[in-house]
């Protein structure tokens, strides 16, 4: 399975979460106050899935580089 991030976004929160849980690759952690945001690979693009108090709040791709500067 190969999918692009147009088709990617045609899925349901929890249909994306679903593929990043089976086929994604965690980059990235980082914690800001209560927010947990996690950025994955998944295929050729990246999505950032955030959580507040341990539930799902987003899960959609992101451009990689432009979240570059909030986590160094």
């Amino acid at each position: 399975m190969n999918l692009t991030k147009g088709e990617y976004t045609q899925f349901s929160q929890k249909g994306k979460l679903n593929l990043v849980n089976e086929f994604g690759t965690l980059i990235v952690e980082k914690y800001v106050n209560e927010i947990e945001i996690k950025v994955y690979q998944l295929y050729d693009f990246y999505v950032e899935v955030r959580y507040s108090h341990k539930t799902v709040v987003k899960v959609e791709p992101v451009l990689f580089h432009n979240l570059l500067k909030h986590y160094s």
